[in-house]
């Protein structure tokens, strides 16, 4: 978890580590969490910790000044609320939360793809008005607003 950063978006911001080299050494900005496998799953607690009602605490408790170095304290850390469930529920909730993310960020990348290809359209179809590749003085409007609804 990342317990420092001019950005108070990217404070408290959590990422799983599978495996530890044994010397791995830590920046000082950030924290290493342990968890208890018998009481929690990495993924589920790393699901939760990215919730929006732990983000709101943790934006409430991030020390430090406008303009100045943003700092999370560990008090702050261990006074996250995360919810208490049973192995197989965090395994199934967590599963489903994968899920959830891989399909936004796949309708996330078509509409970005989207949204690149109308912005080239558009700017052929002024690129052929201006240059004059097709007459726009003859265009009469009709269909303009049909399926715009206000």
């Amino acid at each position: 978890m990342s317990r420092a950063s001019g950005s108070t978006e990217l404070i408290g911001s959590v990422g799983i580590v599978p495996e530890i080299e044994h010397n791995l050494l830590l920046c000082d900005k950030v924290y290493r969490l342990g968890l208890d496998s018998r009481l929690g799953r990495t993924d589920f607690v790393a699901h939760m910790l990215r919730s929006h009602m732990v983000r709101e605490h943790i934006k409430m408790g991030i020390s430090g000044g406008e303009g100045m170095a943003n700092n999370l304290p560990t008090a702050v850390v261990k006074d996250c609320v995360l919810p208490k469930a049973s192995l197989s529920m965090q395994a199934s909730t967590a599963r489903k939360l994968d899920e959830d993310f891989s399909r936004t960020a796949r309708v996330r990348n078509a509409l970005q793809r989207s949204i690149k290809l109308l912005a080239e359209r558009r700017q052929a179809l002024i690129t052929a008005a201006v240059t004059g590749q097709f007459d726009v003085s003859t265009a009469s409007g009709r269909n303009v607003t049909e399926g715009v609804s206000a």
